[in-house]
């Protein structure tokens, strides 16, 4: 079954799983939306999803696609050419 709300296809039988998903990007407002999408409207989704950009407009962007049950951070990377391997390293450097 799905619920159509605000242009938003929702799925009934969406399952929760725990699960981490962390995507580093550049120029996030081309790719993301459709990644974020895809990922809120799977049958399966996230515990949470990390993104770490160079840019804070590009989480603005992101929030109108994301499914309110995924955990969201949004990161921004100070150096736009090495956009972050290493945020991502010190971040999580307990769970890699």
């Amino acid at each position: 079954m799905i619920i159509k709300k605000d242009d938003k296809s929702i799925k009934m039988s969406q399952k929760k799983i725990n699960l981490s998903i962390i995507c580093a990007s550049t120029n996030g407002k081309l790719k993301l939306p459709t990644l974020v999408r895809s990922i809120s409207q799977g049958s399966y989704i996230p515990k949470e999803l990390i993104i770490v950009g160079t840019s804070l407009s590009d989480k603005q962007l992101l929030l109108k696609y994301l499914n309110k049950n995924i955990n969201f951070k949004f990161l921004v990377s100070k150096k736009k050419i090495k956009c972050s391997k290493e945020i991502l390293q010190k971040k999580f450097q307990n769970i890699i």
